[in-house]
């Protein structure tokens, strides 16, 4: 379904019915929706807000959901509303003189042509007050804002600003029908998918279904992964984000070796410009002044099971590389006596060496647990610990790294 073009007041009959029959129809979200509360707050006109509001974010954030809540709420306050076709870039700015306090949103900027980011350039940077510029889309493009965003006429409203929080997690559980150990799928939903709109949604349904977040990834999700993000990419982008969804978390000089196909930080820019979810992490131990990355954990795992499917040799082949980076790159010890048991890289304690090799073996909490006599949620302390001195996110990565290292 489309969402109807609203004339301005102020457009003539020619200007209207190119826009009904050329103009790019903006999609109206899905009957249930999330109130964006906050945000309408934030962007309401009438309490001094900047005048121009880019909002940037992959895919899946709700950017056009946002932009249909702002519609309603912009006339519910008596103003004009218009969606802005790029045909009606060069003359937008003379025909605002005469016109209504007036809202104009232009969803999907990034599909604009050079010319036409030209001309909202212009808009931009000659944007009379009064009015309301809501611009959406998966990156800025080329446009120069700088200027804009310091003189506070320009605001961004970006992936942390539009990820649900808690409770808006829980509205959205309500409406799907989840009610069964509510709190708990909603923790495990946020840290899946740091409030990532529509991988919520995708691992809500699946819960409603009976299917636990943490079990597998919905088929609705990976549908929707190479539908929208998948085919938003070049070929050669595209094996580049399954080579940092397999890596999980990666900086510039654990990319610069990669093996075949290095990346470097003009390919790692690229990838955000064009839309891809890359975010600092913080999480990493490894001795070093660069930077950590990742790309979001749930879209992540989506790519990198992609990745095993088509080339399980390439996923293969760069979990080792990284586990070999990780374990050379490792805080150096400091000296012991000889006398003393050797110490691991990874400053592992010696139950947890111990805990390491049964993983190694494929033993299951439980069967550890039984094996040393722990509870089972002592064993999982360990592990959680094993993974966070080891810098890595799972089982077959902490094994990779303990055994370049010669604890396996």
């Amino acid at each position: 379904m489309n969402m109807p073009i609203l004339p301005l007041a102020w457009a003539s009959p020619v200007t209207v019915a190119k826009r009904r029959n050329h103009a790019r129809q903006v999609r109206v979200p899905a009957a249930l929706e999330v109130e964006r509360g906050q945000l309408l707050r934030l962007m309401n006109p009438d309490r001094h807000a900047p005048c121009i509001w880019l909002v940037v974010a992959p895919a899946g954030y709700g950017k056009t959901t946002l932009l249909t809540q702002l519609e309603r709420q912009h006339q519910q306050l008596g103003r004009q509303v218009t969606h802005l076709h790029a045909a009606e870039l060069p003359t937008l700015l003379e025909a605002l003189q005469t016109a209504p306090p007036t809202t104009i949103l232009l969803d999907s900027m990034e599909s604009l042509s050079d010319e036409s980011q030209t001309l909202l350039q212009r808009v931009i940077d000659g944007w009379p007050p009064g009015h309301t510029l809501v611009c959406a889309g998966r990156s800025l493009l080329n446009l120069r804002v700088g200027r804009s965003l310091l003189d506070a006429v320009a605001a961004e409203i970006g992936t942390h600003d539009l990820a649900f929080d808690t409770s808006e997690l829980i509205d959205l559980a309500h409406q799907l029908g989840v009610t069964d150990r509510l709190e708990a799928v909603v923790q495990s939903v946020s840290r899946q998918t740091r409030g990532w709109p529509a991988g919520a949604r995708a691992l809500l349904l699946a819960s409603r279904a009976g299917v636990s977040p943490t079990d597998a990834v919905p088929s609705t999700l990976v549908r929707y992964v190479e539908e929208e993000i998948c085919s938003a990419f070049t070929g050669s982008q595209l094996n580049t984000l399954m080579d940092l969804a397999t890596l999980e978390t990666f900086n510039l000089p654990l990319l610069a070796g990669l093996p075949g196909q290095p990346v470097h930080w003009e390919e790692l820019d690229g990838l955000r410009r064009a839309g891809a979810c890359i975010e600092t992490f913080e999480g990493e131990r490894i001795e070093g002044s660069h930077e950590w990355f990742r790309l979001n954990p749930l879209a992540a795992r989506v790519l990198a099971l992609r990745q095993q499917t088509l080339n399980h040799l390439r996923s293969r082949l760069l979990q080792q590389y990284a586990a070999n980076w990780r374990a050379q790159h490792a805080p150096t010890p400091a000296p012991v006596a000889a006398t003393q048991p050797k110490q691991s890289p990874f400053h592992l304690s010696p139950r947890e060496t111990e805990i390491l090799r049964f993983l190694a073996e494929g033993l299951s909490a439980k069967e550890i647990a039984a094996r040393l006599s722990l509870s089972v949620s002592t064993v999982k302390t360990h592990r959680k610990k094993i993974y966070s001195k080891m810098s890595v996110a799972r089982r077959s990565q902490a094994i990779a790294a303990g055994r370049a290292i010669g604890l396996i």
